[in-house]
């Protein structure tokens, strides 16, 4: 028996001890789910949930609210699973999302009969999810009907030819590509390539399961029917939600330069997960007590410090100072035997980042103790010069996440940069109006295109 068959047996006996349930007055107000996922491409539905039949527990102390108000800034919309047995789930977990989040819900649990139906309904969700894998035609077309009755949408789910060719022909309105194999439960982020293009254009496509890195929905850009959205589950189920989300929706980014409170708080909810503190010769330098209160201020936001002529004391001391979670160390002074040393005087959770200027296209693992390494384009300066790579440079395929990329990385090329390159992106001048001076208008423009598919 698959697990998937073992959860539906389950589930039926679970309904047949659940009494009847009580008229259901139609809603009358409803947030549509097709509605906000099509006003922009691709949009993202983001879950909350706290355990898996194949991971077990996720999340200990999980609060439905709480996690849902993390992903909110990111969330198209929120799936909440509402499955106890398996997931942890329950009706009541909608409202409390509903609590804090005013945008469509959808119901997740494995919907096979009109009381589970009504309950989603009285409980407040606005969508719920129908999976072919386990409805008949028949079956479907009952809980379609009743779930439009009571003023709920339904996102229907298929996984393979049979069940992509029934979503189609039974006219589902929204159709959910799951990238998950049910008889093993293995998942491939790329499964769903070869059914996309069979969507028609008139319904909502979303991609569902596997979504774990910025690259995993990306790659559904180069079809030619691009998905209107994707499910992201399993790889946002951790107590560091916030960090999770911002790598899968933008990748990692850093800014730059920081240098004023307002900026670090706008970079962190524009979607950064890093900013950038530097302490050598910049219209951007600040001072150790400064940095202080900018970490102090926006803690949510991983912080480095920007080092070039410096001595190992100087960059331990200010990495103390502040607090700081990565040191990143320009020049050619910063040695293999430096390195050590400077490695000894810092605590084990700090990383070491070493900046390369290169000039070739192909680039090897460099020599270095370093955790990531920081490639920008030859310049005057040992950083900051502002110029970008005209090719990006072919990198070890299975060591994206030490690569960092900097060098003139702002709106007007940042999806052409995200889409080729998967490790870290690393702004600054382009999201200035003046040199040390971050507009705050480029911030948003940044952000917001590292959500977007290329220009067609």
């Amino acid at each position: 028996m698959s697990i998937l068959e073992e959860i539906v047996r389950h589930k039926q006996r679970e309904i047949e001890s659940m009494p009847e349930m009580p008229d259901v007055r139609p809603r009358t107000e409803t947030r549509s789910l097709a509605r906000r996922l099509t006003s922009q491409k691709p949009a993202f539905i983001l879950e909350c949930k706290s355990c898996s039949p194949s991971r077990g527990n996720l999340i200990d102390n999980y609060s439905p609210s709480r996690h849902a108000s993390q992903l909110m800034p990111f969330a198209d919309a929120i799936s909440v699973l509402t499955d106890a047995r398996f997931f942890g789930g329950s009706f009541d977990h909608i409202a409390e999302v509903r609590s804090v989040y005013d945008g469509p819900i959808l119901a997740k649990d494995f919907f096979i009969s009109r009381k589970q139906v009504a309950l989603a309904a009285r409980s407040g969700a606005d969508a719920i999810l129908l999976m072919l894998r386990i409805l008949d035609d028949a079956k479907w077309q009952a809980l379609h009907r009743y779930a439009r009755q009571l003023g709920m949408e339904t996102l229907t789910e298929a996984d393979d030819d049979e069940t992509l060719a029934r979503a189609i022909k039974l006219g589902a309105p929204i159709i959910g590509l799951n990238n998950r194999n049910f008889n093993d439960l293995s998942v491939n982020s790329k499964k769903s390539l070869k059914y996309i293009d069979r969507i028609p254009a008139d319904r909502v496509a979303v991609v569902e399961s596997g979504i774990r890195e910025v690259h995993d929905w990306r790659q559904y850009g180069r079809c030619q029917r691009r998905p209107d959205a994707f499910l992201i589950g399993t790889a946002l189920a951790t107590k560091r939600v916030s960090e999770a989300v911002r790598r899968v929706v933008f990748g990692e980014v850093k800014v730059c330069g920081i240098n004023e409170p307002e900026v670090a708080h706008l970079v962190y909810a524009a979607g950064a997960s890093w900013g950038g503190l530097i302490f050598t010769d910049s219209p951007r330098q600040i001072t150790p007590e400064y940095a202080t209160c900018l970490k102090e201020d926006v803690p949510e936001l991983r912080w480095a410090g920007v080092f070039a002529h410096a001595s190992i004391e100087q960059v331990a001391k200010v990495s103390q100072v502040v607090g700081l979670d990565a040191v990143q160390l320009h020049g050619e002074t910063w040695t293999v035997d430096r390195i050590k040393q400077l490695r000894d005087w810092l605590p084990e959770s700090t990383e070491v980042w070493r900046a390369l200027q290169i000039d070739q296209d192909d680039v090897a693992m460099p020599d270095i103790a370093a955790d990531r390494y920081l490639i920008e384009p030859i310049g005057e300066k040992l950083g900051g010069n502002g110029r970008s790579f005209d090719a990006l440079p072919r990198l070890p395929t299975k060591s994206h996440h030490k690569w960092i990329l900097a060098g003139g990385i702002g709106p007007d090329n940042v999806v052409t940069f995200r889409e080729h390159f998967h490790g870290m992106l690393d702004a600054n001048s382009k999201l200035e109006h003046a040199p040390g001076q971050k507009c705050p208008s480029k911030i948003r423009d940044f952000f917001d295109r590292l959500t977007r598919f290329p220009e067609e």
